[in-house]
């Protein structure tokens, strides 16, 4: 592998776990507010109690089956690690630079295949100033979200 495609590896994966972060973060808070909303609704007596209670226990559910804050941040340490890394790969020859994005790599979470395309069209209009990767609509609003 090339000097310049390790470089670009780093900075496609800074960017992938920053955006799955990003988005984690964001489902996590929106969810948040959700059960605080029909929380406060059942207290309020405000509306039906048992569909009420059926959102709340749905939503708990999904947050702590997923755990989109524990990945969000997960991912959000990640990112630090090869921006440090790619702040400093002038620092390492090429064996080395590998070695610490291997090192780094080990750690990876699992993120959504459909932010992929999303993470190397940034890194292409970073490192690169143009892309020829074409985003579908779906791609394009997950974009935005990030």
């Amino acid at each position: 592998m090339s000097r310049e495609n390790t470089v670009y590896a780093i900075y496609y994966s800074y960017v992938l776990h920053r955006i799955f972060s990003v988005i984690t973060g964001r489902i996590d808070k929106v969810l948040t507010f959700c059960l605080l909303l029909l929380g406060s609704s059942v207290m309020a007596s405000i509306g039906n109690p048992l569909f009420t209670g059926l959102c709340i226990a749905t939503i708990a559910a999904v947050q702590n089956a997923f755990k989109f804050g524990a990945e969000g941040e997960s991912s959000r340490v990640q990112a630090l690690r090869y921006v440090a890394l790619y702040t400093n790969v002038e620092d390492y020859d090429d064996k080395e630079l590998l070695s610490q994005h291997s090192s780094i790599q080990k750690h990876d979470s699992t993120v959504w295949s459909s932010l992929e395309t999303i993470a190397e069209y940034r890194t292409d209009m970073v490192l690169k100033g143009d892309s020829n990767i074409k985003m579908t609509t779906l791609e394009k609003a997950l974009g935005f979200f990030c």
